[in-house]
């Protein structure tokens, strides 16, 4: 919930008072509770991903998503080849597509000590 001075509140109940100061009043604990549900299946989905490539190591597909937010803050629309260190023996290759407000993860590859791995997010 959002309230008219921009403060974000995350609340299962409010009063009939508080909803005069909420900017919109009908967006409640629900709607929250569907976007946390669609974000935990997005990073299942990613670690899925890199899972069936044969990465032999732990991953968080929380913190491969908060990563890849964090390559892109900033960057215009378009395609990029991003590395990052994941690990201190690791570095992802993310190949992205940024469109607006959206991206595209194409191909993800990790250089790992174990050897190299691919995962394809649009196959």
């Amino acid at each position: 919930m959002r309230w008219k001075d921009g403060t974000i509140v995350i609340a299962t109940t409010y009063s009939a008072s508080s909803e005069a100061d909420c900017e919109y009043p009908l967006y409640v604990a629900s709607n929250i509770e569907r976007e946390e549900e669609h974000m935990n299946e997005l990073y299942e989905a990613i670690e899925q991903k890199i899972k069936a490539s044969g990465y032999p190591r732990a991953i968080s597909g929380e913190e491969v998503y908060n990563d890849i937010c964090d390559q892109i803050d900033g960057k215009e629309n378009g395609t990029y080849l991003l590395l990052s260190k994941f690990e201190e023996d690791v570095v992802f290759e993310y190949h992205i597509t940024i469109q607006d407000e959206d991206f595209n993860l194409g191909i993800l590859t990790m250089r790992t000590p174990e050897g190299v791995f691919e995962a394809d997010f649009d196959a």
